[in-house]
């Protein structure tokens, strides 16, 4: 009698972790979905997934904290500690607890099952796939200026800046990549449904516009080391990749060879990489500079987490009427704003990166894994020369995608003797 309680108390238990680890997957799969749409609504999406992520490590009686985490860590923990720095301390107040809440979502994604972390592969393509789309529909005329430098009428779709659609598009490509490929490949036998793989090319086409549309020069240097990182590290795609390659070089080839204001503005960019600040208004060599010059006046301690605007004050940078919001480098922000404290955090996310991709390329990760780091490291090599992610949006979809980075085996107390759902 007491061996049938037991039982049925753990099928109870294993019902309710698999309820309550389905709620957490689609409440993270939400904040990804309305993230872009609504500045607001993230901070709140974000709040509950961190209930969602408390509710199952205090049921199941156990928390996964895989390196990656561990490291991340130092983020929130850094920018904690340069608060008595800080010139605006309620905005700081907001970036901390924004690094916190987020810190602690990637905690809850780490904690999913791996069959509920793959669904992510497709919430972040199909999120990724509405924007896009979204963000063509106010596509109109573009026009080129001081050799590619300005451009005018770039896509942003619903966030604040171009650039910021370059990096969610850039972060989301080898989700939707991988996922396409997943869709065109053979199962039993058999090619998989011809709506999926209809779906997944549409999607993909999507995204590849609006990344190119963006205009943004760091999302496309971002999306090239992506898409060699997911080359290197998943063998299985390289056949896929490169025939996504050369469809992307005979689309050019077709547009180059209709010509139109569309080409010559696209092309006009791609030519303004050999020198990307050339351009007399653009104000980010002046931010640099002002930037280096925090630096070296508060070498150990910086200017607290966002102080950047508040210290810049009246200082002009080209035509900008407002200070900027960050110095347009996430090694440059990270030095003026945490001193020595944030560069040794920034080496130790770059060494735990280096070995995390390399653990990868030793083994076939799971392809959720793959997309994510990919992602990330593309949004670094970004971030060297812009820095998107004091947007909500953003700041929500990469802390959420350190989440799905690996985690090894995950298994709780409560479903140790009957394996995770």
């Amino acid at each position: 009698m007491s061996a049938q309680l037991r039982t049925r108390r753990e099928a109870r238990e294993h019902r309710t972790a698999t309820r309550l680890r389905s709620l957490l997957a689609a409440a993270v799969a939400t904040t990804l979905a309305v993230a872009p749409w609504s500045e607001r609504a993230v901070a709140p999406l974000m709040a509950l997934v961190c209930v969602f992520a408390g509710v199952v490590v205090l049921f199941e009686r156990h928390v996964h904290v895989p390196m990656t985490l561990r490291a991340c860590a130092l983020v929130p923990i850094g920018q904690t500690l340069t608060l008595p720095f800080a010139p605006d301390l309620p905005w700081s107040w907001r970036l901390v607890a924004m690094s916190w809440m987020g810190w602690i979502c990637a905690l809850g994604v780490a904690q999913l099952d791996a069959r509920r972390r793959a669904w992510m592969l497709v919430a972040v393509s199909a999120s990724a796939a509405v924007v896009a789309f979204g963000s063509l529909a106010d596509l109109g005329a573009l026009s080129s200026h001081e050799g590619g430098g300005v451009i005018n009428g770039r896509l942003q779709g619903p966030l604040a800046q171009p650039n910021e659609l370059g990096s969610l598009m850039q972060m989301a490509l080898p989700f939707v990549l991988l996922t396409t490929f997943a869709a065109w490949a053979p199962r039993d036998g058999r090619i998989r449904a011809r709506t999926w793989r209809v779906t997944s090319v549409v999607g993909l086409a999507g995204v590849v516009a609006a990344l190119v549309f963006s205009l943004s020069r760091g999302a496309w240097i971002g999306t090239l080391v992506t898409l060699t990182l997911v080359a290197l590290v998943r063998p299985a795609a390289r056949r896929g990749l490169l025939t996504f390659g050369l469809a992307l070089v005979l689309v050019g080839a077709l547009a180059a060879a209709a010509g139109g204001s569309f080409v010559s503005a696209v092309s006009a960019r791609f030519d303004s990489l050999t020198s990307p600040t050339r351009s007399a208004s653009d104000e980010r060599p002046a931010i640099w500079a002002y930037a280096g010059e925090l630096v070296d006046g508060r070498p150990f301690t910086g200017v607290g987490v966002g102080g950047l605007p508040e210290t810049a004050g009246d200082a002009t940078f080209g035509m900008m009427n407002v200070a900027p919001l960050h110095a347009h480098s996430i090694v440059l922000t990270a030095l003026a704003e945490g001193g020595l404290l944030a560069l040794a955090t920034l080496s130790v996310l770059l060494v735990v990166g280096v070995r995390v991709l390399a653990r990868m390329n030793a083994r076939d990760a799971p392809v959720v894994e793959v997309a994510a780091a990919a992602a990330l490291a593309g949004a670094f090599v970004h971030g060297v020369i812009d820095f998107p992610w004091r947007a909500p949006a953003l700041t929500a979809t990469t802390w959420l995608l350190v989440g799905l980075l690996p985690v090894g085996v995950t298994r709780s107390r409560r479903s140790s003797t009957k394996g995770n759902p």
